[in-house]
């Protein structure tokens, strides 16, 4: 009896919001911040794996944003025995 495997490749999502800590002072810009988390939250994703599908800016404070919901994806390959 021989075993067949069947390959399937799936997107997998992950999601989170994204913000600066404590209190926040009208007119701060945030910009630097949520910069620098941002690129530290992509740099230990894209380790393994997930990639930035999609970024919405969620609360804005005198026009400048204070936080944002970030979308990252990846492929998932999983083996299914017929």
């Amino acid at each position: 009896m021989s075993i067949s495997y069947q390959f399937i490749v799936i997107k997998e999502y992950k999601v989170f919001v994204l913000g600066p800590e404590g209190l926040r002072v009208k007119g701060d810009d945030n910009s630097d911040v949520i910069s620098k988390l941002l690129s530290h939250r992509l740099n230990l994703y894209s380790g393994k794996g997930w990639q930035l599908a999609k970024l919405v800016p969620t609360m804005t404070s005198e026009g400048s944003v204070v936080k944002l919901i970030v979308t990252l994806h990846r492929e998932k390959i999983i083996t299914k025995a017929n």
